[in-house]
């Protein structure tokens, strides 16, 4: 049920955004299968017609919790499980050493500190590097997770078009805002997994809004290579390599 409340609650605060309702507009495109292709403009209607966190209800009933998905609704967690299992490996890791840097690729999480007592650094990758051979920036971090959520991450191409796997949910085509990737810092993994999904769905103007608005690090990097960050991150200490 935390997943599931997680979820909701991310979803109602970037007012849809982040959608963990999407999971037949995703196989529609077939990034739940590996069997890719471009769904027609009707298809999509359609299945968006039962999407929407609306059609979820999680309640606590004196037996445990139930979900109960109306109009044909599916869920799909990919986007918060990493982050979900993250925090959880923290926790088992937390207290048992000084400190340690878990790496679930795209979820990192800096456990304490290094042996000598400073912060963890921690790179942000380049959108238009994927072998991740050089980072455009580091952050340095202390007990807290650095998520990054790109277009560069998972795709495909037909016809000479490229088509990556975050999905407008009010469109349920690719999201074409003008970020290529958002990265967070969170001490909720989970949390940072989910926002910075919404972050890349909404756009650069309105994500570093909303991330200072509700507390959380953020560094943006536009589709034309622009980095942005709101006050926090800049507090955080962020350090450019380019």
């Amino acid at each position: 049920p935390k997943l599931i409340e997680t979820a909701l609650a991310i979803s109602e605060a970037t007012d849809g955004a982040f959608d963990p309702t999407l999971a037949p507009v995703l196989d529609a495109w077939g990034f739940t299968k590996d069997e890719h292709r471009v769904p027609s403009a009707d298809e999509l209607k359609e299945l968006l017609s039962h999407t929407g966190c609306g059609k979820v209800a999680l309640e606590k009933t004196a037996d445990g919790w139930t979900v109960t998905l109306l109009d044909g609704a599916q869920l799909d967690l990919g986007g918060i499980a990493k982050g979900y299992i993250a925090d959880q490996v923290a926790a088992l890791v937390r207290g048992r050493c000084s400190g340690a840097m878990l790496n679930f690729g795209g979820n990192v999480y800096a456990v304490g500190t290094k042996p000598d007592g400073s912060a963890y650094r921690v790179g942000v990758q380049d959108p238009d590097d994927p072998n991740n051979s050089s980072p455009i920036g580091v952050v340095s971090v202390i007990d807290r997770s650095v998520v990054t959520s790109g277009i560069y991450e998972r795709g495909f191409t037909i016809d000479g078009v490229r088509y990556h796997h975050i999905l407008s949910p009010w469109t349920g085509l690719p999201s074409d805002s003008d970020l290529a990737s958002a990265t967070i810092i969170a001490e909720s993994s989970m949390d940072a997994d989910a926002l910075a999904t919404a972050c890349i769905v909404l756009g650069s103007e309105k994500a570093l809004q909303l991330t200072q608005e509700n507390g959380y690090p953020a560094l943006m990097i536009l589709r034309d290579g622009t980095v942005m960050m709101n006050d926090l991150m800049k507090q955080w200490g962020y350090t450019s390599l380019r």
